[in-house]
């Protein structure tokens, strides 16, 4: 403030304005303004580098050697899944086997102070069956973010890598707090007793996950996290808590007659 005073008086109070002693007040002004800048800067950076330096200090006073790297790891995760709507639907084929379709909505923000760059990707599994139509397919893949829109066409094919398809999209500038919502939906052939594993690369604040099935099959829904999902609705399933990245969806379900003969076999 004593800077940007001691200007204001050299401009407006001292004549004439080109005297040493009018050029001397401006210079003083200047240099303590410059001054409080370069330390306020200096101050918040210091600040900053003091409160990542308190943190690591005490993660590492804490933790074991074998964590430390995992709660860094953590600590810097720039982008959060604040919504995650996951939808689980079965179809019966037959007496043994079932459509899997599932339909995924996600929104991601950038939490972090600087702009980053991500990269949206679905990979799901091929099982081999040989009969037409029981491939697995990628329906749909997108994202939204703010009036723009970008989704996969039929000229985009998903690249086939080992026993899985995957598709990416290309690289994404995300400005601090900006979110991109990504959708997506595919199926894949599994049996009428089986499971369905799913992984995300972000944490996932509060996931949902929304089942529905045929006649004659039961369903439920875990992960891979400390606390037991939370049933909200006969068919609609939450985590209170934070899903961190690549901690497990599972999603388990059975043929009801298969499992009761099972549950009353005595072998």
């Amino acid at each position: 403030m004593s800077g940007l005073f001691c200007i204001f008086i050299s401009i407006y109070c001292l004549k004439p304005i080109n005297a040493w002693w009018t050029l001397f007040v401006r210079d003083v002004g200047l240099s303590l303004t410059m001054a409080g800048l370069l330390g306020l800067i200096i101050d918040l950076s210091y600040r900053k580098h003091l409160f990542r330096d308190a943190f690591e200090a005490s993660i590492g006073y804490i933790l074991p050697e074998e964590l430390k790297g995992e709660m860094e790891w953590i600590y810097e995760s720039n982008i959060i899944c604040t919504k995650s709507n996951y939808n689980c639907t079965l179809e019966k084929i037959d007496d043994n086997l079932c459509f899997l379709f599932v339909a995924c909505q996600r929104t991601l923000l950038n939490v972090s102070k600087r702009p980053e760059k991500i990269e949206p990707k679905l990979e799901i599994d091929e099982w081999l069956y040989k009969k037409e139509g029981l491939q697995s397919e990628i329906i749909s893949f997108g994202y939204k973010k703010g009036d723009k829109n970008w989704s996969m066409d039929k000229v985009t094919k998903p690249i086939k890598d080992r026993r899985s398809l995957t598709i990416i999209s290309k690289k994404i500038d995300l400005n601090p707090n900006e979110e991109i919502v990504v959708c997506f939906e595919f199926r894949e052939t599994k049996r009428q007793n089986d499971s369905h594993y799913q992984i995300f690369s972000y944490p996932t604040i509060d996931p949902i996950v929304t089942t529905a099935a045929f006649d004659g099959i039961d369903i439920e829904v875990g992960f891979g996290y400390r606390k037991f999902v939370e049933k909200i609705d006969n068919n609609v399933y939450r985590l209170k808590g934070t899903l961190l990245p690549y901690q497990i969806l599972v999603i388990r379900w059975w043929n009801k007659k298969d499992h009761t003969e099972w549950l009353n076999n005595p072998n």
